[in-house]
């Protein structure tokens, strides 16, 4: 017999989504030049660096909150899907309006890399995260059709 693996908790889904956004964050910071041109160009000694490093950060896990308030119950919620298809179906729809949110939410400019960059990202962690989870539900359907 096969058990569905447990699944994931409100606090599974707020971490998922707050390493996944720290993670786009440290990327673009870097990516983009964003640290260069906002902390490193706008200091003038190693002092002013320190202090809009922790500015920088400040704006960052702002961001990160703002994004995990709006997206967290969405997440919640889909992650209670049963089947497999729709499950999967759900995660690209919901990656789809991430995407949207994030580039109309926090982008300085519409549709470029940074949302693709914040996708894959998503997908990526989102297999790490909850793979196990998503593999387990394809098992049971395929095992037992009275389950869907």
């Amino acid at each position: 017999m096969i058990t569905m693996k447990r699944r994931p908790s409100f606090l599974n889904v707020l971490l998922y989504l707050f390493t996944k956004y720290i993670v786009v964050f440290i990327i673009l910071a870097f990516l983009n030049n964003r640290f260069k041109n906002i902390v490193i160009d706008n200091s003038k000694d190693t002092d002013d660096i320190w202090i809009n490093s922790f500015f920088y950060l400040v704006e960052v896990l702002w961001a990160t909150f703002l994004l995990i308030l709006i997206l967290i119950i969405p997440l919640y919620l889909l992650l209670r899907i049963k089947e497999t298809a729709y499950l999967l179906i759900s995660f690209f729809a919901w990656t789809l309006i991430e995407y949207f949110v994030y580039e109309y939410g926090t982008s300085y400019v519409h549709f470029d890399i940074n949302g693709i960059i914040n996708g894959s990202i998503s997908i990526i962690l989102l297999a790490a995260f909850f793979g196990r989870f998503i593999f387990s539900l394809k098992e049971i359907n395929q095992s037992n059709p009275e389950f869907n």
